[in-house]
């Protein structure tokens, strides 16, 4: 039986990158870390904070401590146990593609990823522009009803300061946008990486060789001269 091989491209790109393709030019934040050691790092820190609300869940979410019956709680905790195992498994995947480094794997991933950080950081300004005018409204019926809303999804009662809301909401807010970044940053390398590989084939007699810039020097795969021109 012949071993699986994940393919190179679910959709290949028309763009022309420019050559050479290097790790350095896809750095963000500073340029503190490559884009897969940025990927992978964010998105380990997001499985291991998606690994601890799961396990805060299953300890917390039973009818000793909560005021619902346990019907109620059985179809919260169902709730939040599918929503984080969605998160887990797309953290895992991305975990996977930083270190595969095939186009494939991250353009399944950015048909998960692209809609998903749409609509969250969307909703953390919504959130972030409706916790503002609460500050400066003396109503607190408003927040108090918002409160229940956000301790429905997030499975606990909340009992918070708007302004420490605020703040949580703008610190998510920023993390999601850090993540896309890091996220389109790292594609766009190992999508133009690939492409560079493709077109730096080497043609040789018996088989066809594909280069990777980044570990070898140019020089050493340039086809040698033509001969020099003799008369007959």
């Amino acid at each position: 039986m012949s071993k699986f091989r994940v393919p190179t491209w679910f959709w290949r790109p028309r763009n022309k990158p420019a050559f050479p393709v290097l790790k350095d030019n896809y750095k963000c934040f500073n340029k503190l870390l490559s884009p897969d050691k940025a990927f992978r790092f964010i998105n380990f820190l997001e499985l291991s904070l998606f690994l601890g609300l799961l396990l805060n869940f299953l300890m917390y979410s039973t009818p000793k401590t909560s005021h619902l019956n346990d019907n109620e709680v059985f179809d919260r905790l169902l709730q939040q146990v599918l929503f984080i195992g969605i998160h887990i498994i797309a953290t895992t995947f991305a975990i996977y593609a930083s270190y595969n480094l095939k186009p494939f794997v991250m353009q399944i991933y950015m048909l998960f990823a692209t809609p998903y950080f749409s609509l969250a950081i969307s909703f953390c300004a919504v959130l972030f522009v409706e916790l503002t005018v609460f500050i400066y409204s003396d109503d607190h019926k408003d927040f108090d009803r918002l409160l229940v809303d956000l301790g429905n999804v997030a499975g606990k009662d909340l009992n918070s300061r708007v302004d420490w809301l605020l703040a949580w909401v703008a610190f998510i807010g920023a993390v999601l946008i850090w993540q896309l970044i890091t996220t389109f940053s790292f594609y766009n390398y190992i999508r133009d990486r690939q492409i560079e590989i493709e077109e730096r084939q080497i043609v040789t007699p018996n088989h066809l060789q594909s280069i990777d810039l980044e570990k070898k020097s140019f020089e050493i795969y340039t086809l040698p001269p033509p001969p020099p021109y003799v008369e007959c």
